[in-house]
């Protein structure tokens, strides 16, 4: 057999300019690929103090997205590494969000084919340099026009970065991956994952993030500032593989439906946040550190685990940064042991008070019997006056019968009982500090739902006597029935004030009596 005859001693192993079609389908969507890119505007060096989001679009197509800080800036060798792939970025991993070089350039041809960017540093020129994939493909070569921009740029430049003299823009153009047509859902959609993203550099570095001039608020997923939330441990700290790791774990309590569907304490939402160098790259996770979800139980629980950027190989990240359930497999399985074993006492303790609110303070079927009693003379009594029931203006002259009539499809001689009522009650569960009570109206039938959580059902009426129970549910009653009766300048406005108004009381009540 004739030997490989070899011709070249080193073999040239520049990627084809194709390569940047693929970079596109890195696992971004448009608005973590923005948040990549305003993450340089956020590391250490670059000093920015305000971030400027412009999202521009005409009748059909979106124009441009800028990303705009007041930064440092880039001088041309910097600018030089910035357009490179895989750059030697100098960034400090433990403290910088960037780290691989990569992210810039694939986050931005993740929503258009085309990128600028002008920069300019205390030590050198206002630059402009231009990176169009269809003119890199075109000359398949790696290589981007830089100049010197022209005052009137310039002039243009600082007016973007509020009058700084240095800093970074990025222009994003040709944009034809924008997932939502929708201007006005897709800005609110990124104003909400920025605000979750960045809060902890929103709230305690004070950088300032605008979204089309519109100023970020922080959002907390752990509502820690509601009293509703419970802090089970607080920077609880743990060592593996010679890094130092903490953690926070908070029980969100359910107060009640509308409540959690509000701050949408449910599956989903539950789990592991992960924090890289204090921005967020995960969130809603289980990873095979929290446990059993899907039974509801743990709905409310959220842990916050920081890490840095020197732990990335544990996680197996990409220069993405985000880290998805599908991610599981590729995270250091000793390090998933170490997790679970630290958090698992304070999983266990939620789970078992879930449980156990399922059985405690369950109405007896004894006391369950003295209220259907309470509500069947509540109905027989003939002295209401319910306007707008059924129809019935006046007050009934005489009790309602319980009427037999036919079933439809019965044999002869098989009947039914009906009752005529207008009022009925049901055992709900909004938490402890929740409403004692509520009043709704369903199909013309007044419903009165029983908080057994409030310390009112919980300390005093579920132990009171008979007479007690009686007059205490014809009280409800006539105050829930009461509401629709209230004549009040608009409906809403009713409302919004009786509903604040029994808040309070259920409040003040729920201290009264516990303290």
């Amino acid at each position: 057999m004739s030997e490989l005859k070899i011709k070249k001693s080193q073999i040239d192993v520049t990627p084809n300019v194709n390569f940047l079609t693929t970079l596109r389908n890195s696992g971004y969507n448009n608005y973590t690929a923005i948040a990549d890119i305003v993450d340089n505007s956020l590391d250490t060096d670059v000093n920015s103090k305000n971030v400027r989001i412009i999202v521009k679009k005409s009748k059909e197509d979106y124009d441009y997205i800028k990303i705009c800080d007041d930064g440092c800036g880039m001088d041309i060798n910097t600018l030089d590494e910035a357009f490179k792939l895989g750059a030697i970025t100098g960034k400090n991993k433990t403290l910088d969000l960037g780290s691989y070089g990569t992210g810039l350039k694939a986050a931005a041809l993740s929503i258009g084919r085309e990128f600028e960017i002008r920069t300019k540093s205390d030590n050198d020129e206002f630059y402009v340099a231009t990176y169009d994939l269809d003119e890199l493909i075109k000359g398949n070569q790696f290589q981007i026009p830089v100049r010197i921009g022209s005052s009137d740029e310039y002039d243009e430049f600082k007016q973007l970065n509020g009058n700084s003299d240095t800093g970074t823009i990025v222009t994003i153009t040709k944009l034809d991956r924008v997932t939502n047509n929708n201007i006005t859902i897709f800005k609110e959609t990124l104003k909400n994952k920025i605000s979750l993203i960045y809060k902890f550099f929103i709230d305690e570095s004070n950088i300032k993030i605008y979204v089309n001039n519109e100023i970020v608020e922080s959002f907390d997923p752990m509502y820690r500032k509601e009293n509703y939330t419970k802090c089970l441990t607080s920077n609880e700290k743990f060592k593996y593989d010679e890094h130092d790791f903490k953690f926070s774990i908070y029980d969100i309590e359910k107060v009640n439906e509308t409540i959690s569907r509000k701050i949408n304490r449910n599956q989903s939402n539950a789990g592991l946040y992960i924090y890289r160098n204090n921005r967020l790259v995960g969130s809603g996770l289980d990873l095979g550190m929290v446990g059993k979800l899907g039974d509801g139980h743990l709905n409310g629980l959220r842990i916050e685990l920081f890490i840095n950027g020197d732990c990335d190989d544990l996680f197996g990240s990409t220069f993405n940064k985000m880290i998805h359930e599908t991610d599981k497999n590729d995270i250091d399985q000793g390090f998933r042991d170490v997790c679970q074993l630290s958090f698992k006492p304070y999983i266990k303790s939620i789970k078992s008070k879930e449980e156990n609110k399922e059985t405690s303070n369950e109405p007896s079927d004894d006391i369950k019997k003295e209220l259907d009693d309470s509500i069947k003379s509540i109905n027989i009594t003939p002295f209401i006056d319910i306007p707008k029931l059924r129809g019935m203006n006046k007050k009934r002259e005489e009790p309602v019968e319980i009427k037999e009539i036919k079933t439809p499809g019965s044999k002869p001689g098989q009947t039914r009982s009906r009752d005529d009522k207008f009022c009925d009650y049901r055992f709900v569960r909004f938490g402890e500090n929740g409403l004692m009570f509520k009043a709704v109206k369903e199909h013309s039938l007044y419903i009165l739902e029983i908080n057994q959580e409030h310390p009112f059902w919980v300390k005093f009426m579920s132990k009171a006597s008979i007479e007690t129970k009686d007059i205490m549910l014809k009280l409800l009653i006539s105050l829930g029935v009461s509401l629709e009766d209230t004549e009040y300048y608009n409906d809403t406005e009713k409302e919004n004030l009786l509903n604040e108004y029994f808040i309070k009381v259920s409040e003040r009540l729920r201290k009264f009596i516990l303290y």
